[in-house]
């Protein structure tokens, strides 16, 4: 028998309390699969196998190095995957996935269950219409920007996201100590900007926006990302406006990344499963304290094997693309120029 002591924290009394918890000494491990596929990657798949929570986590020991994995869309197409390293299967014809095609992933691994799941990248057709200056970042104010998108709903249902990111010098604030500016040879990285849209039907969390009852907690500042449905705008093209700020840095000029994301079903269930078992709505544990179950898509195991279809823009102040090597992304501050 295996025994934790768990310390509950009374509200009520203020005192810790031990509980002595048993578990049953046998336990079978299951297939944990990760893999998040888009049409722009090449077919990519993490495996592991589950373990007790009871038990010391060391990911080294449960990789699954061994496996039979491969991929099938059902007309004739079968690509078997290869392991890399550290339960990591790829591609070796560098096969990606194509839209709006169900794929159904099989998992064949010694002393464990096979598994298998399906799930598709659904298709996305967007435009980037305007990009627009509202007030230029100086050493004072925030800059201020419009942006208009235009975004085609396909038959069925669909889920989207919308988030921007800002072009920033990750390595700014590492200055020498005899106060100098920042290193030349600062790289530059991604951080999210506040948005805010009068678009109808929008929510700062996929939880929310499944919720067609909800009435939206706010589109206007401090929120990071949208979420929404196309229940407003069935198989229309809508048009959606952003406004969004953005710092002032004196080492890099304002650029933009706006990430459109249409979302397969089995992902948009998975990750507000996740978002509700990680996350602590004080309301609804009263209401509810049992444990939240996390969405899987797998057969006999556990993780998800979800698409998701992403268009990004890259824009800057004047509405023109921009290229990593321009802003300098990704670039170490150790890296010289």
């Amino acid at each position: 028998m295996r025994f934790a002591i768990l310390v509950v924290l009374s509200s009520l009394t203020g005192c810790i309390s031990p509980v002595e918890l048993d578990f049953s000494g046998t336990y079978s491990p299951k297939v944990v699969v990760n893999s998040v596929f888009t049409p722009d990657s090449v077919w990519t798949v993490y495996l592991h196998q589950s373990i007790p929570y009871t038990d010391t986590v060391n990911r080294e020991e449960h990789y699954i190095l061994n496996a039979d994995v491969s991929i099938t869309d059902g007309q004739g197409m079968t690509e078997r995957l290869l392991h890399v390293e550290d339960g990591i299967y790829k591609s070796f014809q560098d096969l990606r996935p194509v839209p709006d095609t169900e794929y159904t992933l099989m998992i064949d691994a010694p002393s464990l269950i096979p598994v298998q799941a399906k799930s598709s990248a659904p298709g996305l057709t967007v435009s980037l219409d305007l990009i627009e200056e509202l007030q230029e970042p100086d050493r004072r104010s925030l800059g201020l920007y419009e942006a208009t998108l235009s975004l085609e709903d396909q038959a069925g249902s669909h889920r989207y996201s919308i988030k921007i990111l800002q072009v920033w010098p990750e390595c700014a604030n590492m200055r020498r100590f005899d106060n100098l500016p920042p290193l030349d040879n600062a790289g530059t990285g991604l951080r999210s900007t506040t948005l805010e849209s009068s678009f109808p039907g929008l929510y700062p969390t996929p939880v929310e926006a499944e919720d067609a009852s909800a009435e939206p907690s706010g589109t206007g500042g401090g929120i990071f990302a949208f979420y929404f449905s196309d229940r407003l705008f069935e198989q229309e093209v809508v048009k959606i406006n952003l406004t969004f700020e953005v710092d002032y840095y004196e080492e890099v000029a304002p650029y933009f990344m706006i990430v459109v994301s249409n979302w397969s079903q089995e992902l948009w269930d998975y990750d507000i499963s996740y978002w509700q078992s990680t996350g602590f709505d004080y309301e609804y544990f009263l209401a509810s304290p049992r444990p939240v179950t996390v969405t899987t898509n797998v057969e006999n195991g556990l993780g998800f094997f979800a698409g998701i279809t992403e268009k990004t823009f890259r824009s800057d102040r004047q509405g023109r693309e921009w290229t990593d090597e321009q802003v300098n992304l990704g670039k170490s501050c150790d890296d010289s120029n």
